[in-house]
């Protein structure tokens, strides 16, 4: 049921949704579609990825993986709002105004003329629900022309962005509209009203994902959960949830924060497990429901094994490449998918899913990945992807850091509008997957094929970026 949000509010959807329609109607029940968004994990943190090689320990995604499919190439945006933006429309932030953290006090924040995942199913009159849960970090509190009728039935703003998830077509939030301060004493919000939890975060997100589940009866669903985990700062978890010590690797500061974040890691996997286990075990919840995986950038600065200044926030290979996992009831193929796909792909993937094609005349930027759930190896639907950083938020940023990659070579594009510089670095990923050796710098010479993709991949970078929104 839709929560009340006002007559302004209600025609200013209908104008966006009502252009949606709805793929030929199926004799079984739709599956459910779960979302799952982990914050600052990059592949060198999920053990599927690399046999556990890194000190890291998550048998739950690792068993997600196992049963589905787990893509190599995907890629996010470097930093966790323009990943957002991106799986929620579709459409990259160059488009939607969003290209770096969205901040709570201000600048621009994802417009509610977006249409989102549960709008666009929504408005083609299908019976699934919605809930998002967890960290939203698309809205802020300058966003008091939103308009929603409270409890007591008057029209209010939203002058605190606590209803904005509602806002933007779903029926029920119970989160963080920001990060967590601290993981065991945080602001929750659930519908648009505010207190106080000392339940640890990554349990709550469980809880409330669990029993909103629950409460649905045989309704088909789709569930975003955005886990605050592993996101500074890394509070000790309750000890039950993971194994890791207090003894440091060693006595450096750093390694003291790596292990810690191990255990913030561990302990979303645990909660993981739990919330599979409490829904009648995994086996029985991929029966009915697909579950997608993905991480919103890279991993953090004091976490990952790379140099911080090729980690988040950069749209370097430690920045960008990102876990993504597909497993459950539209997924029977197991396997690795080389194919590169983006955080912006979850949009028309979650959509076929759930039955509703992408018919509305808007730009987008999303490829539906449901024919690699059957075929890992099928052939590519993207010759390139793309990941990009601006600052500030809006459509005039003055500066950002632009990345386009096709199957092996990749091009990265700087501009400082302040500075009146711009720069470009090349590298060719197959024989230099670490980005070390800049093709554009001498005495490095490039080879004719090499000159060839750059020009080539130049040009589309120029194109895409002349698209309009």
């Amino acid at each position: 049921m839709r929560r009340a949000i006002g007559l302004p509010i209600l025609i200013l959807a209908a104008l966006y949704v009502s252009s949606y329609s709805r793929l030929p109607a199926q004799d079984e029940k739709p599956h459910n579609v779960l979302l799952l968004v982990l914050d600052d994990v990059g592949t060198d943190k999920i053990g599927a990825y690399h046999e556990g090689q890194a000190g890291e320990r998550t048998p739950t995604f690792d068993r997600l993986a196992r049963n589905g499919v787990l893509f190599r190439n995907a890629w996010s945006n470097p930093l966790c709002s323009p990943t957002r933006a991106c799986i929620q429309t579709g459409r990259y932030g160059f488009r939607t105004g969003i290209g770096t953290v969205i901040e709570d006090l201000e600048g621009h924040s994802l417009q509610l003329d977006e249409v989102t995942i549960p709008e666009a199913v929504d408005g083609a009159g299908l019976p699934h629900e919605s809930a998002a849960i967890g960290k939203w970090h698309l809205s802020n509190r300058t966003g008091g022309a939103s308009l929603y009728v409270d409890r007591s039935g008057f029209l209010q703003p939203d002058v605190k962005g606590f209803i904005a998830p509602n806002l933007q077509g779903y029926d029920h939030f119970a989160g963080a509209t920001q990060n967590v301060a601290n993981y065991n004493h945080w602001m929750k919000i659930v519908d648009g009203d505010a207190f106080r939890s000392s339940l640890y975060v990554t349990s709550d997100n469980v809880d409330s994902a669990r029993d909103w589940i629950r409460s649905r009866g045989g309704s088909p669903w789709i569930c975003y959960i955005a886990f605050n985990a592993a996101h500074v700062p890394y509070n000790d978890p309750p000890a039950e949830l993971h194994t890791y010590d207090d003894r440091p690797l060693g006595e450096w500061p750093s390694h003291r924060k790596k292990i810690q974040y191990y255990a913030v890691l561990e302990a979303m996997d645990t909660e993981l497990a739990r919330f599979f286990r409490e829904l009648g075990g995994l086996k029985r919840f991929l029966q009915d429901t697909t579950v997608l995986v993905i991480g919103d950038n890279g991993t953090g600065a004091s976490a990952s094994d790379y140099l911080p200044w090729r980690s988040k926030g950069t749209v370097y290979e430690a920045g960008v490449n990102v876990p993504l996992i597909a497993c459950g009831a539209d997924v029977p193929a197991r396997g690795e998918c080389e194919a590169l796909v983006g955080a912006v792909d979850l949009f028309a993937t979650t959509l076929e899913l759930a039955g509703v094609p992408l018919d509305d005349g808007r730009i987008h930027d999303s490829v539906s990945l449901v024919p690699y759930f059957s075929d890992p190896h099928a052939p590519a639907r993207r010759g390139t992807v793309f990941a990009e950083y601006f600052t500030p938020n809006g459509y005039e940023p003055t500066r950002s850091s632009r990345a386009i990659r096709n199957a092996r070579y990749k091009l990265i594009r700087k501009i400082d509008m302040d500075k009146e510089s711009e720069e470009e670095e090349f590298y060719d990923l197959a024989t230099d997957p670490r980005e070390l050796r800049d093709l554009l710098r001498p005495p490095v010479r490039m080879s004719d094929e090499s000159e060839a993709n750059y020009l080539a991949l130049s040009d589309e970078l120029d194109c895409l970026l002349k698209s309009g929104s």
